[in-house]
């Protein structure tokens, strides 16, 4: 439950907590979700889109049948990938890698004085990070067990003053044991911390089975005789976002709670909204694959521990399907009309994606879910795109190139309002969020093509560049780079673009966009070994941060730091 945020430059932090509104009404409007009384009338007007945007759904049932499509053998719901990116250390280790590097000079200037911020992805976008100051007040976040092998979380965030000779520990702020924090924000003197909510079962000694019983004493997670927790099943998990306000930093307060299910993926504050995105895998089944306890088939869908209780004739207890299906954030459950249902992909879980006006934390500005199988989040100064990979099996498996694309989908967000533009996909995967980038109303971005040549017996992959319109409308191309080496790392500066394959040595390519439909590549710089990060340095240098190799064989050999003019 520890995320392994180790070598990133900077990760991304959000914080999450719970407040109850209205647990039952579907969150369906604006007003609801500025905090007025939730609705339960489900009869909601569509979102208007234009162009290519991504459908929306309007009714729960249409929700359902898309989820019992993707339904396995065993009548049960395959969750995706829900097991890999619910724990901590996935979640996180990804976002920290995410979150490591901006155009932007890492210098703040306040009251304080001029200090360090965080290595940032976008100008203009925050995120969060597991240090940061105001130029006096230093806040770490730490384990303060990292030994332990118990259930509990331990961890605190410590804040300590540097004025003076020595540092001085002004206060700690110790979290809930069933939390396991991943990072911060420090804006106007609020922390914004984001921290995971795991609700693990208990086995029962006699049946080896989940069981209803919670622990009798929390805070030390002991359990009557013969009991155990489950660590790799949870009746929940969801993500909470804890504001505390620290004005005075001896005297930390924490002012507000927000709530939203599904594991962290990633967070972003922009202007005064801080933007959340989790996973949500619904835990259902399919009503024909459970029994009740009398043996009669249930005829409606299961949730949770209620559906675990039934299946094991523990709790009879039964939800309707929109109660089963869909992702809550406040404890209302989202609305149809903003559910978005790609109509090329099956749906494993959600993607939800809230604002969150900082001068109000406790409430979402705006909540969507879109239905994935598990998207990643790269946030431009105007647009937010989810890009996942998916399968591809139009190509058949006589082609060279193995059948993989990347879907993605952009969404506009202006004053926290969160708005569906359009969507696309490109061949081959995109390895992370620095291969994508949004500038002058274009989007680049950057792919691998996986393929093994059958003849020859070696590796055929090849990179690709796309160049996108605001509508998602590929208007520039170049196919076919660096044949049989795999794309180590990307970076985008104005109008041009750098990128790194490796084989058993390091081409670095240079690629002039002044013209979108016409991009080119200008030059290239071969060498020994490869830089898997790349980072502007001053306005004409660039640094690369990779591994040594040996050039005939190319076997790694050390860590190499490069400097290019």
């Amino acid at each position: 439950f520890r995320p392994a945020q180790v070598g990133a430059l900077a990760a991304c932090l959000l914080l999450v907590v719970g407040v109850g509104v209205a647990a039952f009404g579907a969150l369906n409007s604006r007003a609801n979700l500025a905090g007025a009384p939730a609705q339960v009338d489900t009869a909601v007007a569509m979102r208007s889109h234009a162009g290519e945007a991504l459908p929306v759904a309007q009714t729960y049932d249409e929700i359902f049948d898309a989820f019992m499509q993707d339904e396995s053998a065993d009548g049960t719901v395959d969750r995706g990938s829900l097991e890999m990116y619910g724990d901590a250390e996935s979640a996180t280790a990804d976002g920290a890698m995410d979150g490591a590097a901006s155009d932007t000079a890492l210098i703040g200037d306040d009251a304080f004085g001029s200090h360090s911020v965080t290595n940032t992805r976008t100008e203009g976008v925050d995120e969060g990070d597991l240090v940061k100051t105001d130029g006096r007040y230093l806040y770490t976040l730490y384990d303060a067990d990292p030994e332990s092998y118990d259930y509990a979380s331990h961890w605190r965030l410590g804040i300590v003053d540097t004025q003076g000779e020595t540092l001085e520990q002004l206060a700690t702020i110790e979290f809930d044991q069933n939390l396991s924090v991943y990072e911060f924000y420090l804006q106007d003197n609020r922390l914004f911390v984001l921290a995971g909510y795991y609700e693990p079962y208990v086995v029962d000694p006699v049946t080896s089975l989940p069981t209803m019983i919670e622990p009798r004493d929390a805070d030390d997670y002991v359990l009557d005789e013969g009991y155990q927790v489950d660590p790799c099943s949870y009746k929940h998990i969801g993500t909470r976002v804890l504001s505390y306000d620290v004005s005075d930093p001896a005297h930390p307060q924490e002012i507000a709670a927000f709530a939203q299910d599904g594991a962290f993926v990633t967070s972003r504050i922009e202007d005064s909204y801080l933007y959340l995105l989790t996973e949500y895998a619904p835990p259902v089944q399919a009503p024909s694959s459970i029994e009740t306890t009398d043996g009669e088939a249930a005829d409606t869908v299961l949730y949770g521990s209620q559906a675990i209780g039934i299946v094991y004739g523990l709790v009879a207890a039964e939800l309707d399907a929109e109660q089963a299906l869909v992702p809550r954030v406040c404890d209302v459950p989202l609305a149809p009309d903003n559910i978005y249902m790609p109509s090329d992909e099956r749906a494993t879980s959600y993607m939800v994606m809230s604002s969150i006006k900082l001068d109000a934390p406790a409430y979402a500005q705006d909540s969507v879910a879109v239905l994935t199988d598990y998207a990643q989040l790269y946030m431009g100064s105007q647009s937010i795109y989810l890009y996942q990979q998916t399968y591809d099996d139009s190509q058949g498996e006589t082609q060279l190139f193995y059948p993989d694309k990347t879907l993605l989908y952009a969404f506009d967000y202006v004053e926290g309002e969160i708005t569906s533009r359009a969507q696309t996909s490109c061949a081959g995967i995109v390895p992370d969020s620095f291969c994508i980038d949004e500038y002058d109303g274009t989007l680049r971005v950057v792919s691998q093509r996986y393929a093994f040549d059958e003849e020859t017996f070696e590796d055929a992959s090849t990179t690709e560049l796309s160049v996108f319109d605001q509508d998602l409308q590929r208007i520039g191309f170049i196919d076919n780079i660096a044949p049989g080496e795999q794309l180590k790392s990307a970076r985008f500066i104005g109008e041009a673009g750098y990128f790194v394959t490796f084989l058993q040595v390091d081409p670095l390519f240079v690629v002039d966009l002044s013209d979108p439909a016409n991009p080119r590549i200008t030059d290239e710089l071969t060498l020994p070994g490869f830089s898997q990060y790349l980072h502007p340095y001053t306005q004409d240098k660039l640094l690369g941060i990779g591994y040594a190799a040996d050039e005939n064989t190319g076997v790694l050999d050390g860590l190499k730091l490069s400097m290019f003019d």
